[in-house]
């Protein structure tokens, strides 16, 4: 009789938390009779697990500009994202890195690459990864802005020939940060006649700068002329005498146009000399007219005072010689009119060896 040789054959894979699943097959081997012999083979099979082979899919931040000295934390600056590269794969880490590429030449001035890269955590494929570029720059290439800047502004004077100038105020803004906004002038400064020019500078942190520049024109009928002076009279007096300009005479200062003022009257004295007698002295006064607006408008002239006597005392009406009788003593009593006496700056004292009334002995005397 012919054997019937019947085999059953399947395979069951079992899910195990062992790090190898269990491989089973069942082998039936029946003759005609129905006899039958059942062979179980059970083989040990390497983990059949689902394994992650697509690198992760990596989005870099938007490249960031700023301006200098700003932090380039990615907090500020932007975090790139990272997803699995397919549904057998877990969520990625992401890690950056920032290659430098130059510095200044202002201060806080960067532009560096940042690297940006996804992994697999306790990945040990060197090829599972993603990564992208980042450019963060951080410069000031924009000129400050100046508000405000005033046209010209014309301007008449006052009396003294300036004007106290005003203007609204000056302001700077800058797109990163401003460092000064300096100018030659300020409102309400006093302008001389003419024209000025004032400038202002603005200048941020990278040394960039903007000027606002604008005249200021003082310009109509002011006093420009010199005054000129009339000097008194030199002045030759006697010793002792006052030198005082009321008694020595006085300068007078006349406006050197219509549109001047009468001018400021003053003097210095210089010493020249001093003696031989006390008292006797040589000045040099030094008149000065000066509009009383501006100090640079002056005219000087010189005034010489002398005090001095050099003329002798005079003596008038000296009697005649007097010839008298002696009497029996050989003498005689002589009388006269004393004599008159005059100096030009005045006779300071009269001296005599004889007075009238005196006894004269026989004899000329």
């Amino acid at each position: 009789m012919k054997n019937i040789l019947r085999i059953l054959f399947f395979i069951v894979i079992g899910a195990s938390t062992n790090p190898s699943n269990l491989l089973a097959s069942n082998i039936e081997v029946c003759d005609e009779n129905g006899n039958h012999i059942v062979l179980n083979l059970e083989l040990e099979n390497e983990l059949l697990s689902v394994t992650c082979n697509t690198s992760p899919v990596i989005t870099c931040p938007s490249n960031y500009f700023g301006c200098p000295g700003e932090s380039i934390d990615p907090s500020n600056t932007g975090t790139a994202t990272a997803v699995p590269g397919d549904p057998n794969c877990v969520q990625p880490e992401v890690t950056y890195q920032d290659v430098e590429m130059t510095l200044g030449p202002c201060n806080g001035q960067v532009f560096l690459k940042r690297i940006w890269t996804a992994t697999y955590p306790d990945n040990t494929n060197p090829w599972l990864l993603a990564d992208c570029t980042q450019i963060i720059l951080l410069e000031d290439q924009d000129d400050p802005v100046i508000n405000n800047c005033p046209n010209t502004i014309n301007v008449t004077p006052d009396s003294d020939c300036t004007a106290d100038v005003h203007w609204p105020e000056i302001t700077a803004t800058d797109n990163c940060e401003l460092i000064s906004l300096i100018g030659t002038h300020n409102s309400g400064d006093n302008f001389p006649l003419g024209t000025t020019n004032v400038v202002f500078t603005a200048t941020d942190v990278c040394g960039n700068t903007a000027t606002c520049s604008f005249d200021v024109i003082v310009a109509g009928t002011c006093c420009t002329s010199m005054p000129s002076i009339n000097c008194p009279a030199d002045f030759t007096g006697c010793i002792g005498q006052n030198t005082n300009p009321s008694n020595t005479g006085e300068a007078l200062g006349i406006p050197g146009s219509s549109t001047c003022q009468i001018p400021n009257v003053s003097y210095t004295d210089e010493i020249l000399s001093e003696g031989p007698c006390s008292g006797a002295i040589q000045i040099k006064r030094i008149w000065t007219a000066t509009d009383p607006n501006d100090s640079s408008l002056s005219a000087s002239c010189s005034q010489f005072i002398t005090l001095e006597d050099s003329t002798n005392p005079s003596i008038t009406s000296c009697p005649a010689n007097i010839s008298l009788p002696a009497d029996s003593n050989c003498q005689a009593v002589a009388t006269w009119i004393e004599p008159s006496t005059s100096d030009n700056c005045g006779v300071a004292s009269v001296s005599s060896n004889y007075q009238s009334g005196d006894t004269f002995s026989e004899g000329i005397t």
